[in-house]
């Protein structure tokens, strides 16, 4: 319920029309429920796919050598500082075990990535707050290489080891969605077409 619902809906969309794993969530404003009480329309929320052929077994950390600095790591954080997701933190990372035709997959990736479409560098930053959005800014200029990014979030210290090329990596996957895949994620987020 609240800002982050839809937010994360939007995020979780774009993220896996990149190509980034991520298991099904759905937005719904309301739903009517039907229970012992009777049937009546419940305040919605952010719901998320009880899949039985995707059981979660685990975190990963930002900081696992295994993965930290690869161009898809850095294209993920390049793609979640464009929503200025301030969020970062291990436990927002998962591990799942997926069975996919038969075959086993494991899935690692980032959930819970409603606390974006904001501002960031503060304590209670704020999400789904559009008028602070577009007021943040992304690019602050680079240096020997490496981007310098306006982001005061969580984890601000991943930011540092991003470089130009990172960038442009993850900025021609985002631009290669096409309008109707923007406004798909939004309305899925339950955003009016106007505020998309």
């Amino acid at each position: 319920r609240g800002a982050e619902g839809p937010v994360e809906v939007v995020v979780s969309r774009v993220v896996a029309a990149l190509g980034y794993h991520q298991p099904p969530v759905y937005f719904l404003p309301s739903f009517t429920m039907k229970d012992r009480t009777g049937t009546h329309t419940e305040p919605g929320g952010r719901f998320r796919l009880n899949e039985p052929s995707m059981r979660e077994i685990g975190t990963w950390s930002w900081d696992d050598p295994l993965v930290k600095g690869t161009r898809s790591y850095n294209g993920l954080l390049v793609v979640l500082l464009t929503f200025s997701s301030w969020d970062l933190k291990t436990s927002n990372n998962f591990v799942y075990d997926v069975q996919r035709n038969g075959r086993p997959q494991r899935w690692y990736l980032v959930r819970d990535l409603g606390g974006a479409l904001g501002d960031t560098g503060r304590v209670w930053a704020k999400r789904n707050n559009i008028s602070e959005f577009e007021r943040q800014g992304f690019i602050s200029g680079s240096s020997g290489g490496f981007v310098k990014f306006d982001y005061g979030g969580k984890r601000s210290d991943l930011t540092h080891q991003i470089t130009v090329a990172d960038v442009r990596w993850a900025t021609a996957l985002l631009s290669s969605l096409d309008d109707q895949q923007w406004r798909d994620a939004f309305r899925a987020g339950g955003y009016s077409p106007a505020a998309a």
